[in-house]
């Protein structure tokens, strides 16, 4: 008999604790960030036809915090940080000019 069968409740993503939840969305941070440097070394290295098929990808790859963001509004208050990183940045940008 499983575990979860035997009366016990099944521990999912969300019984994690905060420290772990907020672990998480950092490394789904970093490996967004890793795979966006990688795509544009590799976009220079191999040329228009590394970027015609790395298109059919973009849905899939390098969207860690964007998914982690919609999957709840916990996941959501963690990922937050991360997803609007950018747009924090390149509105700052505006203003100096």
């Amino acid at each position: 008999m499983l575990s979860h069968e035997a009366g016990r409740p099944r521990t999912t993503l969300n019984h994690l604790p905060t420290e772990i939840k907020a672990f998480i969305a950092q490394l789904c941070s970093e490996q967004d960030r890793r795979y966006k440097e990688w795509s544009t070394a590799y976009d220079k290295l191999h040329g228009r036809v590394a970027i015609e098929a790395k298109r059919l990808q973009d849905g899939v790859h390098g969207r860690s915090v964007a998914t982690l963001f919609v999957l709840s509004k916990e996941w959501s208050d963690f990922a937050a940080p991360y997803r609007f990183e950018v747009s924090v940045c390149l509105s700052r940008l505006a203003y100096q000019g």
